[in-house]
């Protein structure tokens, strides 16, 4: 971080074209021809000093710096829009993901839907009323991983765990 006054020499250097001094803590004033003394200025940057006096006139001699006005302007609009399509495919992706889920009250109850296997997807309702609500007589055995019953679905019989 710099401080203190801005060395005069610096004025002096004929070919600068990018001067950046934003948020030192630098003070005093501007050459009143800091314009004719840097004409290739394209960029100046002294925000957040305590710099004193007015804006020298001569600057208007540093035509580069309107260029560099126009491209950080062109920037901002070219940008802009890049920045708001990402934001809006992002929004349009998360609503896709929220939508794709499936939602457990619209699943349909059928008793051999497929869920994506060989096997058929069967209700827990379809499943009590095989095994005559899981009652003892179907009570094929049992062990540490829970009860096997007998039961019979769609004609066919069947062994529910």
């Amino acid at each position: 971080m710099l401080s203190g006054k801005v060395p005069s020499s610096i004025y002096n250097l004929s070919g600068l074209y990018y001067f950046n001094v934003g948020n030192d803590q630098l003070h005093g004033d501007l050459p009143s021809d800091i314009g004719h003394t840097l004409p290739k200025l394209q960029f100046l940057g002294m925000y957040g000093n305590q710099f004193q006096g007015s804006i020298p006139i001569s600057l208007a001699n540093a035509s580069g710096l309107e260029e560099t006005k126009r491209k950080s302007t062109s920037v901002i609009r070219n940008t802009l829009p890049i920045v708001a399509g990402a934001v809006i495919l992002c929004l349009l992706a998360c609503l896709l993901l929220v939508r794709g889920v499936p939602n457990r009250s619209r699943m349909k109850s059928s008793s051999l839907e497929s869920n994506g296997s060989q096997y058929p997807r069967v209700s827990y309702a379809d499943l009590h009323k095989a095994t005559d609500g899981f009652a003892s007589s179907n009570l094929i055995g049992s062990g540490s991983f829970g009860s096997v019953y007998r039961g019979t679905h769609n004609g066919q019989l069947v062994a529910v765990k």
